[in-house]
This record gives C-alpha cells, sequence and structure tokens, in this order.
C-alpha cells in the first residue's frame, strides 16, 4: 500500500510533469507556425544572434570621430533593432582610399574630404559595375556633408612671434613647418594660401601675380616640408622647429585639448578654406551583400546626422551640421570667413585646373622648380 504522503508527491510530480508538457508543446506549436505564417516583413528581420559586418573606408584625418562614431553606432542599433554590428574600418590617404574601393575593397561606406575622391568610386575599375550612383550628394543633407574643418596656425605658448593671419606667415625671420607641398595635405594649405593672397592680401583684391608671389614668399619661409601631417606635428611639437605650424583645426585641437600638446596656442586666421568631410554608402557592395548590410550602412549616415552623432562630431573637434552645437563648443571654434574651394575660379579657370595641371599650373610649374634646387 502506498501512503497518503506517497500519493501526494506522485500527484505533485504528475502534474509538474504535466506543466511542462503542455508549455514545450505550445512552444513549438508557436515556433512552426512563426516559421510558416510569419509576415513577409519579418523575414528580412536578423535574429539577435545574426551579426552584420560593416566595413568603412575614410581618409587618415577622420581615423578617431569616426571609431568613436562607429562604437556609438553599434551600441545604437543594437537597441534599436536587436541586431549587432561588427564595424571595421580602414584608413590612409584620401586619393588612394578611393582608388581602393574603387578596384577591390569591399567597402559599405566610404567619406573623404574631397568630393572628387568619391566621384572615382562611381564605377568599379574591377568588373565596370556602378558603385555610387551619380547623384551620390543628394541622398544626405548638406550635399552628404555632415562635418567639417578648415586649417588654423598653430604657435608657441604667448605667441611670442605675434602671428595672427596668413600675411604674417611671410614676414622675415618667421620660420614655417608644414606638411609636404607635395601631398594632399599640403596642396590643401597651397591652394588657402594662394586664394588669401588673391582676394585678402595687400590691398584685398590681388591679382594672380601677387598670389603667386605670396604662396612663393610661404615656400621660402618654409624650414620643413617634406613630411605628412603627423610628421609636421612631431617636427614642431616635439623637435622643437619652426615658429608656427600650419595644420587642420581638428588636429590642432586634439593636440592641445587631449595633453599631447602643451605650451602652445591656436591662432584662427580670419580668411581660410572650408574643408568638409562627404559620406556615402557604396551601394553597389551592399546591395551585393544583402538587405541588412544597406539598412545598417544607411542607418550609420543617418546616426551621424542625428543629434548624438553630431554631438559626437563636435567633441572630436570638427565643426557639426547642426550649428546650434558650435556654442557648447565655442572653445573649439573660432569664429571666421570660410571659402568653399569649388566655388574658385583663378583666370577663368576651376582651381584645379589653375594651380595644379600637370603642364600649366601655377603651383605644379613653382614645385617643379623649388624640388628640381633642392635636388641639386
Amino acid at each position: 500500500m502506498i501512503s497518503k504522503q506517497r500519493k501526494q508527491i506522485l500527484y505533485a510530480c504528475t502534474f509538474l510533469l504535466l506543466v511542462f508538457v503542455v508549455f514545450m508543446s505550445f512552444f513549438y506549436f508557436k515556433r512552426d507556425l512563426n516559421r510558416y505564417f510569419s509576415y513577409p516583413q519579418e523575414q528580412d528581420n536578423a535574429s539577435p544572434q545574426e551579426t552584420v559586418h560593416l566595413l568603412h573606408s575614410s581618409s587618415d584625418l577622420v581615423s578617431t570621430v569616426s571609431r568613436q562614431l562607429g562604437d556609438n553606432f553599434v551600441a545604437w542599433y543594437k537597441k534599436k533593432t536587436g541586431i549587432r554590428v561588427r564595424f571595421d574600418q580602414v584608413f590612409g590617404e584620401p586619393l588612394q582610399q578611393a582608388r581602393n574601393v574603387a578596384y577591390n575593397l569591399p567597402a559599405d561606406l566610404v567619406s573623404s574630404v574631397d568630393v572628387r575622391h568619391l566621384d572615382l568610386i562611381h564605377v568599379s575599375k574591377k568588373d565596370q559595375s556602378q558603385l555610387l550612383p551619380r547623384d551620390w550628394q543628394n541622398k544626405y543633407p548638406n550635399e552628404s556633408s555632415p562635418a567639417k574643418t578648415t586649417l588654423v596656425l598653430m604657435v608657441r605658448g604667448g605667441n611670442p612671434k605675434k602671428i595672427r593671419e596668413w600675411k604674417d606667415l611671410v614676414r622675415p625671420g618667421i620660420e614655417v613647418v608644414a606638411s609636404d607641398y607635395r601631398s594632399f595635405d599640403g596642396k590643401r594649405i597651397i591652394e588657402c594660401a594662394f586664394v588669401y593672397g588673391l582676394h585678402k592680401y595687400r590691398t584685398g583684391l590681388g591679382s594672380t601675380e601677387i598670389a603667386r608671389s605670396f604662396v612663393k614668399d610661404l615656400m621660402d619661409n618654409t624650414i620643413v616640408s617634406n613630411e605628412d601631417s603627423r610628421g609636421a606635428f612631431d617636427v614642431f611639437l616635439n623637435q622643437g622647429k619652426g615658429d608656427v605650424l600650419i595644420a587642420y583645426e581638428t588636429h590642432a585641437n586634439r593636440m592641445l585639448h587631449t595633453g599631447d600638446a602643451k605650451d602652445f596656442e591656436i591662432v584662427t586666421p580670419s580668411y581660410s578654406m572650408e574643408i568638409e568631410v562627404f559620406v556615402a554608402v557604396v551601394e553597389g557592395n551592399v546591395e551585393r551583400k544583402g538587405t541588412q548590410n544597406h539598412r545598417a550602412a544607411k542607418a550609420f549616415w543617418d546616426f551621424v546626422y542625428s543629434p548624438e552623432g553630431q554631438r559626437i562630431v563636435a567633441e572630436n573637434f570638427f565643426r557639426p551640421l547642426d550649428t546650434r552645437l558650435l556654442r557648447d563648443y565655442r572653445a573649439f571654434f573660432s569664429k571666421t570667413e570660410l571659402f568653399d574651394r569649388k566655388d574658385m575660379y583663378i583666370d577663368g579657370l576651376s582651381m584645379d585646373a589653375a594651380l595644379f595641371d600637370r603642364t600649366d599650373g601655377i603651383i605644379s610649374k613653382m614645385l617643379r622648380e623649388e624640388y628640381e634646387r633642392e635636388a641639386f
């Protein structure tokens, strides 16, 4: 005979087993229903276990801000969609990065500080398939430019040489440190100096010859111009050479405000070049990779344009598209008149044609003469 107590225990175990069977039956039944009768839009959704891989190709100038944007985007997208994103990035010289994407780099996202570089990516050089649409600049606000920077002057503490404007760089005895004038960064400096000489130097409305003379004087005062932008910083900050360094505003601010540069000051000239960061989704690549890559890639640039993304842009010393943030970060961004290089024409020619045509460009001729003289 089974005791009354044992019967109660047996009944309880039987009841628990029944509950477990009913629960598991319901679970598998629901799973099968979802498998065979789910809504169409749910079939495209990645499961929480799925990881979407995004690759961003860009220039060294934006490497720091891009990493922080990527880290924050991964958390933001996971919270919003439940999908994990692996966000990888590759950086380098801007033109070379564009060429890499055009030939074989399977990047989902591209950005550059020169609109011409993204235009190069329109068609794959590998199989002639379309990578970027012709109207890629219409995909996002402000012609697909969510941030910008400019050129500033970095001087030693107390500004002992009283350097305030571009014109001060050509005074006798001033020693200038700059990026190699043949490099991408160096050409930006030359362009800015030439336009300043054309429109602001001396009488305020110069001639081509006055601008050429101004650039020549700047080159003559430059004691180091055979380095990239990082090398130029090392020469000025660590080796102690020169009175003034011509630098990107974002780099100068980072050096000054992160403790890497002590006893230095930033001088923002009253007139300088607007250097925009242009962005795009590499449509041809993401379409081959599938819907989830396309959605995540588009969402990344949406995030960069969002209030959270724009604040990260400003915190990393780029001037954000959201001008309201300029007030919050006015310690980083002094007021200045910025010109857009695409609006500048010299003797009826675009800036590129007038200055850097291989045969007849004003600056191309000057650089050939300068470096031929150095060779002897």
